[in-house]
């Protein structure tokens, strides 16, 4: 049961870290191209995908 938690501990860290730069990238490209730029879409549609998986995560840590 420890492992599983440990595991799960560094998962939500890594989607985590992996959520803040993605998030700050976006920031830079919104910024620099706009909110309706293409690549800036691409990066807020995968921000999207992360944070689903980090709230799932999250739920699903008590179970």
């Amino acid at each position: 049961m420890i492992e599983v938690f440990v595991i799960r501990l560094d998962r939500e860290q890594q989607i985590y870290q992996q959520i803040t730069n993605l998030r700050a990238r976006m920031v830079e490209e919104g910024m620099a191209n706009g909110l309706d730029h293409p690549l800036t879409i691409q990066l807020s549609q995968e921000l999207d995908l992360l944070l689903e998986q980090y709230r799932n995560l999250k739920e699903n840590q008590g179970k």
